[in-house]
């Protein structure tokens, strides 16, 4: 099971999940995250930890 399969499921069990993704295959995972706009924020690899940090502190607040 991939990240998009796990998204989906989690998006079963809670409809109002906020996700964050990363991915070495962005060209190919981006498409296949549409159906959670605007609840996902996804980050193409090589991403910086500052990044992730502050995407996880603007989304808690």
């Amino acid at each position: 099971m991939d990240g998009v399969h796990v998204a989906t499921h989690a998006r079963g069990f809670h409809p109002a999940i906020i996700l964050i993704v990363a991915s070495g295959l962005a060209p190919l995972i981006h498409d296949r995250l549409q159906e959670f706009r605007p609840a996902i924020t996804f980050f193409p690899k090589p991403y910086h930890m500052s990044e992730i940090v502050r995407t996880i502190r603007r989304l808690a607040a």
